[in-house]
């Protein structure tokens, strides 16, 4: 709210006569207004561009009176230079009833204003507790949303309990045989059997495939004639008995004369034997040639599974951080590994996400963004990762890599194959052989632009599903406790908060209804109860007014200011005594400007209250003592007192004034007395009945 402004007002004081001097802003080169004080005498004014008549002089202006108020002046100035400086003389202001409205009307702003911040001040309290009430609902979700965050946490704790438990049940280096401690148990099986019998089919060939070759030894020996010693076995050693066998078998013997065709039906028996032994026949229904080899193949390929899965290494750990997010712009741990440098930032991109991993975009030949980390020499890894071309009609060219700058020939890859554009997951396995840090990498040889996420480098020659690096979830686990300890820290910070904003609330509400019970509780009179011309002078408490004694004396000096002058010693001293006409049970406000006592003797301020009888009230003759023994009295200065009247008080009856108890007399001197309504004591100005009896204006007020 705009301060309201007020000029000073001069007192027309007989033979005074004021100097005054006014800036003013000329705007488009005119300026009209009232000079600022009344009975300008039009002659002495003087226009100068400068301050204290400098600069140039004006003369291009008009006067004029208005008929309605012809103690004021309009002038009107015609120069473009601003401002300009206005002097001239005056014998004081005139106090006209425009003045009074002028001041009744800032009092009614300032009154409007009061209730506009009142009800400013509580629509601010309910805001506040509006967003109170909203910030509580908020906080409150957050907390919900921290609760679920932490069974998050306990689920994925369970996750690393399982991975970890898994990871326990691996076999171990000292649970299986390398390829090298294999090949010398094979070497010691063999021992220095010779080249053509150092395989299990050799050997198997030279014993005509018979998986009981000894038993079939045997029992051919049991069938040989036993050797007698002495006697040789191509020799026609027989004894007698075996010689008369003999003669009698050959009597006996018959010359068939059919011989040939028993001879083609046993060659017919003979072949059908030995397509039965041999499984080469279908006429008897047993394991066919066909179905030997089948067999043979199933065996081999049994054999082949059983060492290609002794041949199973599964590492499962990945080796490479934060592949999850895969934020190759801002996260410097991925480089090429091709001279472990930082690529050039127009060669690569962040492209949003696939499977809720972070994908980047690479549009550059030559160009990838993989880890560099220490591995085990003579160890078999396995990079893996999923990868798209960009564009159908730009097919990018993969190639995977392991030295710096020499390629991989992989049995599961093939170099420079085309990438296709729907998301496919390339693997590629390498033995570390010397190295002891990966430079392993997927590269393109074109600049046609392809994807790649979910990147994972472990040990092993088995691309098992993605996992991140258990680095990253004692990160992550880390990262959520810290956030978890943050946000209870700043709920705990923001309960504070809020405790401190209720008391704040509280304080404001308080003060709030303290300003409005001030604010209710004023009392603002402003009409001077005190007659002067009623003032009179008083011996000691009495009720009389004597204004002939001779020992003391009564000076009127003007505006309600009055000398007492006690001239000798008087016990009962003197007053100064005026009576105002009051209302009973209220409460009025005394104030004298400035007390002047010329020395410590006693002094006082009585107020006797009379009835409507003009008895004294309560008919004691006991007086209203409000300042007898106050220390304000040991001193010059200004007294403000607050009365309160009883109930069936018509009129007030002051004494103010000193002992006398000198031997050469005491004084008092007094200023501006004032006896209004109400609780605030406002400024001097005369009772209306004074103003009336004596003609004043309001320029004979000092400082309106």
């Amino acid at each position: 709210m705009n301060v309201s402004k007020f000029n000073d007002k001069f007192n027309k004081l007989d033979g005074n006569i004021y100097t005054v001097e006014e800036e003013i802003t000329v705007i488009n080169g005119v300026y009209e207004a009232e000079l600022i004080h009344d009975n300008v005498n039009v002659k002495t004014i003087n226009i100068y561009t400068g301050s204290k008549l400098t600069g140039d002089k004006i003369n291009t202006y008009l006067t004029s009176t208005p008929s309605l108020t012809p103690w004021k002046t309009i002038i009107k100035i015609f120069y473009t230079m601003t401002p300009l400086y206005i002097s001239y003389e005056t014998t004081g202001d005139t106090v006209e009833a425009d003045d009074i409205n002028n001041v009744q009307d800032a009092i009614v702003d300032t009154q409007n204003a009061l209730n506009s911040e009142t009800a400013r001040a509580i629509d601010r309290e309910n805001q506040i507790e509006n967003n109170l009430n909203l910030y509580k609902t908020t906080n409150n979700a957050e907390i919900q949303g921290l609760k679920a965050k932490d069974i998050d946490l306990d689920n994925k704790k369970s996750d690393l309990l399982y991975v970890n438990g898994e990871f326990n049940n691996r076999y171990t280096k000292d649970q299986v045989f390398t390829k090298d401690e294999v090949l010398q148990k094979i070497k010691d099986l063999i021992g220095n059997a010779p080249q053509t019998l150092d395989t299990f089919k050799e050997i198997a060939d030279a014993l005509g495939d018979d998986p009981n070759f000894a038993t079939t030894i045997m029992n051919a020996l049991s069938k040989k004639v036993d050797k007698i010693d002495g006697k040789q076995l191509s020799a026609n050693d027989y004894d007698n008995t075996e010689k008369a066998t003999l003669a009698d078998v050959n009597s006996k013997k018959h010359t068939h004369a059919n011989k040939n065709i028993i001879d083609t039906i046993t060659q017919a028996l003979l072949d059908t034997w030995n397509s039965a032994y041999s499984h080469i026949s279908d006429v008897v229904k047993h394991i066919t040639q066909s179905e030997r080899d089948k067999w043979n193949n199933g065996v081999s390929i049994a054999n082949n599974a059983n060492n290609s899965i002794n041949n199973l290494q599964v590492g499962g750990r990945n080796l490479w951080l934060r592949t999850k997010d895969y934020d190759a712009v801002n996260d410097t741990i991925w480089i090429d590994n091709n001279d472990a440098t930082r690529p050039d930032t127009s060669f690569y991109s962040v492209s949003g996400t696939y499977n809720g991993f972070g994908v980047i975009r690479i549009c550059h030949a030559w160009t990838d963004l993989s880890q560099n980390v220490s591995i085990d020499a003579n160890t078999s890894y396995v990079l893996s990762a999923w990868i798209k071309s960009e564009s159908a009609s730009a097919l990018a060219s993969l190639n995977c890599y392991v030295n710096t700058g020499s390629t991989i020939t992989s049995q599961n890859f093939t170099q420079s194959q085309s990438i296709s554009t729907a998301w496919t997951k390339y693997y590629f396995v390498f033995n570390s052989g010397s190295l002891t840090t990966s430079t392993c990498r997927f590269e393109n040889d074109n600049n046609n632009a392809y994807l790649i996420c979910g990147l994972k480098l472990e040990k092993g020659n088995i691309a098992t599903d993605w996992t991140p690096a258990p680095e990253d979830t004692d990160s992550q686990i880390s990262t959520i406790n810290t956030t978890v300890s943050f946000i209870s820290n700043r709920t705990a910070s923001l309960e504070t908060s809020v405790s401190g904003i209720n008391a704040n609330i509280t304080t404001i509400n308080s003060n709030v209804s303290s300003v409005t019970s001030a604010i209710n509780s004023l009392q603002v009179g402003g009409r001077n109860l005190v007659i002067s011309s009623q003032v009179r002078q008083s011996i000691g408490n009495s009720t009389l007014w004597n204004t002939t004694d001779s020992y003391f004396s009564l000076t009127a000096l003007g505006n309600d200011s009055y000398k007492l002058q006690c001239t000798t010693s008087n016990k009962d001293g003197c007053r100064i005594v005026w009576q105002s006409v009051v209302q009973g049970n209220t409460t009025y406000t005394l104030k004298i400007n400035n007390i002047l006592f010329s020395n410590t003797n006693a002094r006082g301020l009585y107020v006797k209250f009379l009835n409507s009888s003009n008895n004294i009230i309560n008919g004691d003759g006991s007086y209203y003592n409000i300042s007898y023994a106050d220390t304000s009295f040991a001193s010059n200065g200004t007294i403000t007192k607050q009365i309160t009247t009883p109930s069936n008080a018509t009129n007030a009856l002051f004494f103010l004034g000193v002992g006398g108890l000198s031997s050469v007399g005491d004084s008092l001197t007094i200023y501006n007395i004032k006896f209004e309504k109400g609780t605030i004591a406002t400024d001097w100005t005369p009772a209306p009945e004074d103003m009336v009896q004596k003609g004043m204006t309001w320029n004979d007020l000092e400082g309106v």
